[in-house]
């Protein structure tokens, strides 16, 4: 969704981590970078990656795809604000800035705007990124110490973001927004619903993908890690937006778009504006 936005995706070839000097470097690809080892092994990798991706988020803006979906989703209907909910693997908060209900986004690998503490003195506790991050050394781009602490212990803060095989994150945030999903997914806004609709923008075939697919009769993501299973109303419809990977399941009301998400929300915009439901 956000590469439109000229943001380059966190997995692929040409994603966020190839920028990153000491990456290239040490011959590290995203699936290695990624890991909390570096907070232990060289915090200045740790927090330069941190600092460079989070500043260059923060300087993206949506592009006009993302306006168009929110004009589309925030028409009145007997829920304030618009009848959506927003599922997302990204990082960003293009969403919010866009428009869209915080308390309507459930961003699955958390948000690059909380930090934790490193040392977990607090299992449920997180706190805001601050505004300025360490600075890059101009020669070897690792991140100049001091680094973010933990206002409560005062060790190191890391990012409130799930890294591979991270076993530290904390899913406070996580927790709550999923909980307002399944709210929202179960209300009568959803059930009682004449038709809906999931449109799904840019998830791959990894296996930490939102991509859904019906599975006996329940539409699932990709990944069970999100623990989202949900029986929904019988005209459903999935509107897959994919350039790489537009491919639809033979057997549920689907199309698949091969296009970008912005080119394609704008070819759509017509009939989304005119749709009733």
């Amino acid at each position: 969704m956000s590469a439109d936005s000229g943001l380059p995706v966190m997995r692929g070839a040409d994603g966020m981590w190839v920028d990153y000097a000491p990456a290239r470097a040490l011959g590290l690809d995203y699936q290695h970078l990624a890991t909390m080892e570096w907070y232990d092994r060289d915090p200045g990798i740790a927090w330069g990656f941190v600092s460079q991706t989070t500043n260059a988020y923060r300087k993206a803006t949506p592009h006009d795809g993302y306006k168009i979906l929110y004009k589309v989703a925030s028409r009145k209907t007997r829920k304030v604000g618009g009848n959506y909910f927003v599922m997302s693997s990204n990082v960003d908060t293009l969403f919010t800035t866009s428009g869209f209900a915080r308390e309507n986004v459930y961003q699955v690998h958390g948000n690059m705007e909380w930090l934790q503490c490193r040392a977990k003195c607090r299992k449920d506790i997180v706190f805001p990124t601050p505004s300025k991050l360490p600075a890059l050394h101009p020669t070897t781009h690792k991140a100049v110490p001091p680094y973010p602490k933990c206002p409560y212990c005062g060790s190191m803060a890391r990012w409130n973001v799930s890294y591979f095989g991270d076993l530290d994150f904390c899913e406070v945030l996580c927790k709550a927004e999923r909980r307002r999903l399944q709210q929202w997914i179960t209300s009568r806004e959803v059930t009682e619903a004449r038709s809906f609709v999931i449109l799904e923008v840019g998830c791959g075939m990894s296996e930490h993908s939102l991509r859904m697919n019906m599975v006996d009769g329940r539409w699932k993501c990709l990944s069970a890690e999100y623990k989202i299973g949900v029986n929904l109303p019988a005209d459903t419809t999935l509107i897959r937006i994919n350039p790489l990977n537009p491919e639809v399941p033979p057997d549920v009301k689907a199309f698949g778009i091969p296009l970008s998400c912005e080119k394609a929300l704008k070819l759509m915009s017509p009939f989304l504006r005119s749709t009733r439901n």
